[in-house]
């Protein structure tokens, strides 16, 4: 019985597929892009302000979390104890191509990430 290829061309598509993968470099995105907007931080000034502001330049925060800034022995300040805290995050991986060539990737290979936070 003799075996036959599925395709004849199987060497030509391997190195078109490892060409590929060496010429295309990958990149993801995850978060709120509006953070690495620096027109819209420009907008937002402390104390001055609102809530409504920053939902309408930045959108919904990544996460809302409570903190008490009470120190032992000081007495509580009214504006500083129990404040909201709103945290806008972004972050972006840029992959190298080479990361994908079996073997080739574990020495050439990498990816790189941004990571941009707001408070």
């Amino acid at each position: 019985m003799k075996c036959t290829p599925l395709y004849k061309g199987n060497s030509l598509i391997s190195v078109f597929v490892v060409l590929s993968l060496v010429l295309v470099a990958g990149c993801m995105s995850s978060g709120n892009s509006a953070v690495m907007d620096q027109e819209r931080l420009e907008k937002i000034t402390i104390d001055v302000s609102t809530k409504e502001d920053v939902r309408r330049l930045l959108g919904h925060p990544n996460g809302i979390s409570k903190q008490s800034r009470a120190y032992p022995g000081v007495p509580p300040v009214a504006g500083l104890t129990n404040s909201e805290v709103w945290t806008y995050t972004h972050m972006s991986v840029d992959v190298d191509g080479a990361t994908f060539i079996p073997i080739v990737g574990l020495f050439a290979g990498g990816a790189t990430s941004h990571i941009n936070t707001l408070r």
